[in-house]
């Protein structure tokens, strides 16, 4: 549970970091952040919770699955269906955009359109093969992807004096770095021949892997490349 729980807000805090640029202040990001994350695990979470237990209370039946609920209503079960396949449409669309959002700032010579497809298709492969849909699984790897992300950023913060730095001209290797050793220690039980007691000290794993990705980016500080200052960037432009 508590790598489910970190790997998603790990993830939304990053992204959240990342678009949060584009707001006019503080009050709107904080606005942004209880409307769009908080808010919609209300909405997206608790609604189901409360379907399923009603559909519990009024049968009997111990299957939990969100689907059984959905289908017990009768006829408009095809049409609640196809509401969830269409209102899945706009959190695709925007996981594209965020996807080659990122792809355009890490690899700027390749066109956004040739990544986003890429993208998209990979995404329609682990949805049809059913492998999103082992969501344990995946938050594992998600968490341990973007805890030591965020271990990283962290550190940044603080190491420019609470604020964000700037862009930076180049490879920022002690990122890179901080995030490989911080993503080994977030799977580092599915690493062959890893002691028995050393995996049961890093629980929870991707808690840890933030903690390293931490630390060895503040211990590498040094490779980060320098600042582009943003009056001459737009004075570039």
């Amino acid at each position: 549970m508590q790598s489910l729980i970190i790997g998603f807000f790990a993830t939304a805090g990053a992204a959240g970091a990342d678009f949060g640029m584009n707001n006019r202040n503080r009050r709107d990001i904080v606005l942004g952040g209880l409307t769009g994350i908080t808010l919609a695990i209300i909405v997206a979470g608790g609604l189901p919770i409360l379907s399923v237990a009603g559909h519990i209370a009024k049968t009997g039946s111990t299957d939990f699955d969100y689907r059984a609920a959905i289908a017990s209503v009768g006829s408009l079960a095809p049409i609640m269906f196809f509401l969830f396949a269409a209102a899945s449409v706009a959190p695709t669309c925007f996981c594209t955009f965020i996807a080659s959002n990122s792809f355009g700032t890490m690899l700027p010579k390749i066109p956004r359109g040739f990544s986003t497809l890429v993208g998209v298709t990979v995404g329609a492969i682990l949805a049809v093969t059913g492998v999103a849909k082992n969501l344990i699984w995946f938050f594992q790897i998600v968490g341990a992807s973007f805890g030591p992300i965020c271990g990283a950023m962290a550190a940044d913060y603080l190491l420019a004096g609470r604020k964000w730095s700037g862009p930076r001209q180049g490879i920022n290797w002690a990122g890179y770095a901080a995030w490989a050793v911080g993503f080994a220690v977030g799977i580092l039980d599915r690493i062959p021949g890893v002691p028995t007691a050393l995996l049961k000290a890093d629980r929870p794993a991707v808690l840890f892997s933030f903690i390293v990705g931490f630390v060895v980016y503040i211990l590498l500080a040094g490779l980060r490349p320098p600042v582009i200052e943003l009056k001459e960037q737009a004075t570039g432009a």
